[in-house]
């Protein structure tokens, strides 16, 4: 009952992301948040872990990440974790953490840097800055700063913004098709079809003649188009008995250790490791 909540839930913001009511997720490396002001992101997935670094209890992994980022970053004198990461940011004006200093810099850093969970193994480092390249090493940093850390005891991956965003957009733009078509899922028996079933959605209006950026069809870097889960073609979404759990689109290409990102039915999307990616295929019903 839960789940099936969270996922009309899901439905329901879809809509109203539609209508403007609501700013939903945004997974650019970097968007603008007011004049001369930029938001860099950088997202960082758990995909194993051992006991010594094992979620707290009422923790999920990512929060117990989060805590243990929001550590190391008071580490912040000379030499120390936070001095390492802005120094391998290689920033044109390097920002100083000796006390003796006070670079105003640093003050302000402190306070715009904040991490926090986006799901139970996916957390997020977050940046506001006047420089849009500047923010982005930083955070950049500062995540292989910390992966660097914990390497002993966690598998973690740094995450690629771009092809979230595309498999967000895909997930919204489906659900609003769902939303809008008794519940139904669009027809996937091929590429055309989806796109013009689609293509309303991600323009943001109606207007089946304007065009979306054909990119988000395509897998991040590949070219190639998504992998659609054709399964649920015109299905009713109350036959999809695990929505979190059913792959809704893939990426056909793996990286080079196998991982591959998928969007799942009830919009969440994640990379999949290739040691789980053949079952999360069969219980989805994937060829």
């Amino acid at each position: 009952m839960l789940r099936t909540s969270i996922y009309r839930a899901v439905v329901v913001a879809a809509i109203l992301m539609s209508a403007g009511s609501i700013t939903g997720y945004v997974m650019a490396d970097t968007v603008a948040v007011q004049a001369q002001s930029f938001r860099a992101v950088a997202m960082t997935q758990v995909t194993k872990s051992d006991h010594s670094t094992a979620a707290a209890p009422g923790n999920s992994l990512a929060q117990d990440d989060v805590n243990r980022f929001n550590d190391l970053i008071n580490d912040d004198l000379p030499g120390g974790f936070l001095d390492k990461a802005l120094k391998s940011a290689k920033l044109n004006f390097p920002i100083s953490v000796a006390p003796k200093d006070m670079d105003p810099r640093f003050v302000t850093l402190k306070r715009n840097l904040a991490a926090s969970d986006r799901s139970s193994d996916v957390f997020v480092i977050t940046l506001n800055w006047d420089n849009k390249d500047d923010a982005q090493a930083i955070v950049n940093a500062l995540q292989q700063q910390y992966m660097s850390v914990v390497s002993g005891h966690e598998t973690l991956v740094a995450l690629n913004p771009v092809a979230l965003d595309n498999l967000n957009k895909l997930e919204l733009a489906t659900l609003q098709f769902v939303a809008d078509n008794n519940f139904h899922y669009p027809t996937f028996k091929d590429q055309k079809t989806l796109t013009k079933q689609l293509m309303p959605y991600l323009t943001g209006n109606r207007d089946t003649t304007q065009n979306a950026n054909s990119d988000v069809f395509n897998q991040a870097g590949q070219g190639v188009p998504y992998g659609i889960n054709t399964s649920l073609s015109d299905l009713t979404m109350a036959k999809v008995q695990d929505p979190a759990d059913m792959v809704l689109f893939y990426e056909t290409v793996a990286d080079k250790d196998g991982n591959r990102y998928v969007g799942y039915a009830d919009g969440d999307c994640k990379l999949i490791v290739a040691a789980d990616w053949d079952a999360a295929r069969k219980a989805s019903n994937i060829p």
